[in-house]
């Protein structure tokens, strides 16, 4: 078995497409990181010396407090005189973006927790989440073209002539395609790390806050939170690279499996927010359940999951139900497919 997952990882690895995939990474990593340097609000402050931070702190917080009451007088003022104006938008916009940030640095202060610039280390990494589609289109390439390639390359009859039984070669195939989610998401986290050590500000502490909402703020073990998330996003890929893999099983063809896939995971989330205004059995399909950060901080929303009474226990156990008969199903067509080339 070990012989054949070797195999089948070597002659998947050296290809041109998994260097393009790893590129791909490595780029979405480099925008991922510089974007808040850009675009972050300009009332966020920006990192603390330790020795002083909560004098720092508080002297900002002064600052924001004038500037809010400076903006609070001018938008007063142009409410009396042209209140649907978009001046007036932008000054509302401008009052919810300084309380928030002395809210945060208020929080930070009652928590003991020294501040850090809107680029920092601890956001960077949690924005590998944001790769989940990348990676999800990276690995179902990977996942097709395991068994794709063997039927048209002709290579698979190279395979069924060795004494191997076919439930070990397309076992070896799954098990390289979970070691490929586990390879990609690993070096998107590198990837993130390492250029983050470059542009960004490393937390002073393990804490990690976070917003929910103008006026509420929280805070969790950053390790913690990103093991849950990291965990939770190769599940899902997995659920959805399992759904290809046994598509490509049936079909044989990368130009049904592929499109049939990604049209599956892309529109899981308003499929299902739309057959949940018809029926409350929604929340037992496959494609509702996957997605296991709807229950995990800090994505959860605060309505909650996305539809009313999944648990994050209920969702694994969906999960199983499904997978258990698709796996099942996949090895009996597997062992009953005919080689015709």
């Amino acid at each position: 078995m070990l012989k054949l997952i070797k195999n089948e990882w070597y002659k998947n690895f050296f290809r041109i497409r998994n260097y393009v995939s790893l590129l791909c990474i490595l780029i979405f990593s480099i925008i991922t990181v510089l974007l808040p340097t850009f675009f972050s609000s300009q009332y966020t402050t920006g990192s603390y010396s330790k020795a002083n931070w909560k004098e720092e702190v508080q002297a900002e917080i002064t600052t924001l407090e004038n500037k809010f009451s400076e903006t609070d007088t001018k938008l007063n003022t142009k409410l009396q005189s042209d209140k649907e104006s978009m001046e007036v938008m932008i000054l509302e916009s401008e009052k919810n973006e300084i309380k928030e940030e002395i809210n945060r640095l208020n929080y930070h202060l009652k928590e003991k927790i020294i501040p850090v610039s809107s680029n920092n280390l601890y956001d960077n990494l949690l924005s590998v989440t944001q790769m989940t589609g990348l990676i999800t289109i990276l690995i179902t390439i990977v996942a097709v073209s395991l068994i794709a390639d063997e039927f048209s390359s002709g290579t698979i009859k190279l395979l069924l002539i060795r004494s191997v039984s076919r439930v070990n070669i397309l076992l070896s195939k799954l098990i390289t395609m979970l070691l490929y989610i586990l390879f990609y998401t690993l070096s998107a986290i590198l990837f993130t790390f390492l250029i983050s050590l470059l542009v960004s500000d490393v937390n002073a502490s393990s804490s990690y806050v976070f917003s929910r909402g103008i006026e509420n703020f929280m805070h969790e073990n950053f390790y913690v939170l990103f093991s849950r998330n990291i965990m939770t996003q190769i599940f899902l890929i997995s659920m959805v690279s399992l759904i290809a893999f046994s598509l490509t099983v049936m079909f044989v063809s990368k130009s049904v499996t592929l499109p049939l896939t990604l049209a599956i995971y892309f529109m899981a989330t308003p499929m299902t927010m739309f057959l949940n205004e018809y029926t409350p059995l929604t929340k037992y399909l496959w494609f509702s359940n996957w997605d296991l950060r709807q229950f995990l901080l800090p994505f959860k929303t605060a309505e909650g999951p996305l539809i009313e009474g999944m648990t994050l226990t209920s969702s694994i156990v969906t999960n199983i139900i499904y997978c258990i008969p698709l796996l099942l199903l996949t090895f009996y067509l597997f062992q009953r497919k005919e080689i015709y080339n």
